[in-house]
């Protein structure tokens, strides 16, 4: 079988749009350590503040309420922190695996003819 100029253009096609892709992959990235700073930040802050209240509290009764607030909105961020990366991961990847995936595609349909 002798490979011609058009059975060569879906896979000039597919390299092209790969280089093409490559940059949200990279803007994906980007956003997922974007998204690991912001955390960082927050939790840094969380952690001053925390320990503020925790030395003003004056008696055991307040210091058990406080924790458990405290246990409540950090289990609220944490979860929402992991959604939040998780979804920002999952972009990431699909992003990543797209143009193999249209490469392998292409690929395969040439091999096929």
């Amino acid at each position: 079988m002798t490979s011609t100029k058009a059975d060569s253009a879906p896979a000039v096609a597919s390299a092209t749009m790969m280089n093409v892709d490559m940059g949200g992959a990279l803007s994906g990235l980007k956003d997922i350590a974007d998204a690991y700073k912001t955390i960082a930040t927050e939790n840094m802050e969380t952690i001053t503040s925390s320990v503020q209240a925790i030395a003003a509290v004056r008696n055991p009764t307040e210091f058990f309420e406080l924790q458990q607030k405290m246990m409540k909105a950090n289990l609220t961020a944490a979860m929402s922190n992991s959604s939040k990366l998780a979804k920002l991961t999952s972009a990431f990847f699909t992003a990543t695996l797209a143009p193999m995936q249209n490469q392998a595609s292409v690929m395969l349909k040439t091999a096929g003819r």
